[in-house]
């Protein structure tokens, strides 16, 4: 649950009752750059689409070309650095996506490989949210840095054989990585990014952030059949007896028929958004941030029907061409959940 403190109340997330005339926040997170007084509609708005927030608050984003890239020790496999005499880490790999289609089978195998160590948390949401709303680098890097740390007290190495661990060994073989299962695609704040704000479409993409710091990265991607992984991705985001995730409730009842009328309008929305604008402006634009723009079967949950059926993660084509313009070939492995269930130990290897 999330919870907005003010001098006057506490507002929470779950709760729809909102009777004050108007709320002012001051100075709650260290990066809002303004103190907002908001009606109870707007603030209605803000808790039904907190995910959208940073339309209402202006954090202060990140400029990650700004920052110099990290000289990387050589003797480390996994891209790590020395900081003020102290070892700092950032991941090996990602995987990137898709989500529902595997991504959590596929990262834990992953981990149980005697040289990857994982840092406890599969999605960080660091590039495509958190740089965004006030969360560090440093604190993103501390999660691989810890990682990459456990190897120095106990080396689970092959066969249990233990390791001298310390930072001047000529070769680690350790690594570690990221498992947001929509960086592949999830640009939506692209107007946050400071060389994007004078354009109509993104020119800087999450492949050009993680490219200047990162550019040795290897990256994963584990697709589905896009029908099977959207009516996935729709059921998972439904409100079902003693299921749902407490930080995106949906508020509707998955059936065949809520399905079908979802999907045709955010088809007919990315149709009609092709006509007008280009096609990285509706691949990576929110559909609608306004709930007036919305017919009312679409603004049942928080997300509304754009996001309860994210049709265009099912265009993983698209999405590749952009991160192939930035990325070299042979860094990205791109795999069916289908070989992956048939074949596991196969793909594995890879």
């Amino acid at each position: 649950t999330f919870k907005f403190n003010t001098n006057s109340f506490i507002f929470d997330s779950h709760s729809t009752n909102i009777n004050s005339k108007s709320y002012t926040f001051k100075g709650l997170f260290p990066n809002i750059v303004h103190d907002f007084d908001w009606s109870p509609s707007e603030m209605s708005d803000i808790v039904n689409n907190w995910r959208n927030y940073t339309q209402f608050m202006k954090w202060k984003p990140i400029d990650i070309l700004n920052i110099p890239r990290p000289n990387y020790l050589p003797n480390y496999t996994n891209p790590c650095f020395m900081s003020n005499g102290r070892l700092r880490c950032l991941p090996y790999f990602m995987v990137i996506g898709a989500a529902k289609s595997g991504t959590t089978d596929l990262f834990q195998a992953i981990c149980k490989h005697d040289f990857v160590h994982g840092t406890g948390i599969k999605e960080h949401h660091w590039w495509n949210w958190d740089r965004l709303t006030g969360t560090s680098l440093e604190f993103y890097i501390d999660s691989f840095t810890k990682a990459i740390d456990k190897t120095k007290v106990k080396d689970r190495g092959p066969h249990g054989k233990m390791m001298k661990m310390d930072h001047q060994r000529k070769a680690d073989p350790y690594i570690t990585g990221d498992a947001t299962p929509i960086y592949y695609m999830d640009n939506h704040y692209w107007m946050d990014v400071p060389e994007n704000q004078d354009y109509n479409e993104p020119t800087i993409l999450l492949p050009h952030l993680i490219k200047h710091l990162i550019p040795n990265i290897r990256l994963i991607m584990i697709l589905r059949n896009p029908t099977d992984r959207l009516l996935s991705d729709y059921k998972y985001f439904g409100t079902r007896p003693g299921k749902g995730e407490r930080w995106a409730p949906s508020y509707y009842v998955p059936s065949a028929d809520d399905f079908h009328e979802r999907v045709k309008f955010s088809i007919k929305w990315l149709q009609d958004c092709l006509k007008t604008v280009s096609r990285k402006h509706c691949l990576y634009s929110f559909p609608f941030r306004r709930r007036d723009q919305l017919p009312e079967f679409y603004y049942r949950g928080q997300y509304g029907i754009g996001y309860v059926t994210r049709t265009r993660m099912g265009l993983y084509s698209e999405y590749l061409k952009d991160w192939l313009e930035v990325f070299r070939m042979e860094q990205i492995v791109v795999v069916r959940m289908e070989d992956y269930a048939n074949r596991r130990s196969q793909v594995l290897d890879r």
